[in-house]
């Protein structure tokens, strides 16, 4: 991986399995810019490194502060996932692995490892780094207080798989059975029939909606253009996220309104030249 790639195209949207207070991720948009600065400091004292997938950061580096360089990690409390750190987060590991406590990604990542008390020297020498870091763990307290709060209002447990894919692989194959709804949280893709080409998924939309909900076959190949982020949604869960995120279920009743709203039009032109 390139030292310090990620995708950005979200605009520092908070990932997270339920929807959150616009003040949410109005609060982690500005951890983000505070942040930065920190992050430049530990990056250039300590290097980039791998992370295998599944490395349970809790016992492979602990009593440290992790830069999020390239990747997604999950946080899990008592097997409940909570909230995901992504690309330019930072994530204070404990010095003893806690029970019920459990960070990970689940296909590898890159990070800057800073050992607790080296990181405490560098915010020594440097007030406004102090300062910004102050701030940074200020929004990240309430941002995990916040998200426990939701969680407390009823059990939720969807399973929420977050995959990857590079430029040029495929998420969905034509003629394969639709097992999951499909939301792209990064990068975008192309849409063919055959060899023909009929349209793109961006980032944030949701795709794969027709076949899952009908039950058919899929009816098209869609093939990552760029490094793609993309939630799968098993069908049993998609009542759960119905519940806890409604703004998921707004998505796919506007994908399935534009796509009407395209038959329509084609419908129209044929007629009109018949």
């Amino acid at each position: 991986m390139t030292k310090g790639a990620g995708i950005s195209n979200r605009g520092f949207r908070m990932l997270t399995v339920i929807d959150v207070p616009r003040q949410i991720d109005e609060l982690y948009h500005a951890s983000k810019l505070s942040a930065e600065t920190i992050v430049r400091n530990i990056a250039a004292v300590f290097p980039s490194r791998a992370i295998d997938a599944r490395t349970e950061l809790c016992t492979a580096v602990p009593a440290s502060m992790v830069v999020v360089r390239n990747g997604i990690f999950k946080y899990y409390i008592q097997e409940k996932l909570v909230r995901f750190y992504s690309t330019g987060d930072i994530i204070a590991i404990p010095d003893t692995a806690l029970e019920g406590i459990s960070i990970y990604s689940e296909f590898g990542a890159e990070v800057c490892v800073a050992p607790k008390n080296d990181f405490l020297q560098l915010l020594l020498k440097d007030v406004r780094l102090m300062t910004e870091w102050y701030e940074y763990q200020r929004s990240a307290d309430f941002i995990m207080h916040a998200l426990c709060s939701l969680f407390i209002k009823e059990e939720f447990e969807p399973h929420s798989e977050i995959r990857r894919y590079a430029a040029g692989e495929v998420i969905i194959r034509e003629g394969e059975s639709p097992d999951y709804l499909f939301e792209m949280l990064e990068g975008s893709a192309r849409v063919t029939v055959g060899e023909t080409e009929i349209g793109t998924v961006k980032a944030e939309e949701v795709f794969g909606e027709v076949s899952f909900l009908t039950g058919a076959a899929r009816g098209a190949t869609v093939t990552a253009t760029s490094q793609c982020l993309v939630q799968a949604i098993k069908r049993p869960d998609l009542e759960k996220f119905s519940r806890h995120r409604p703004g998921l279920i707004y998505k796919l009743s506007q994908t399935l309104a534009l796509r009407l709203n395209e038959v329509n039009k084609r419908l129209v032109h044929i007629t009109s030249m018949t």
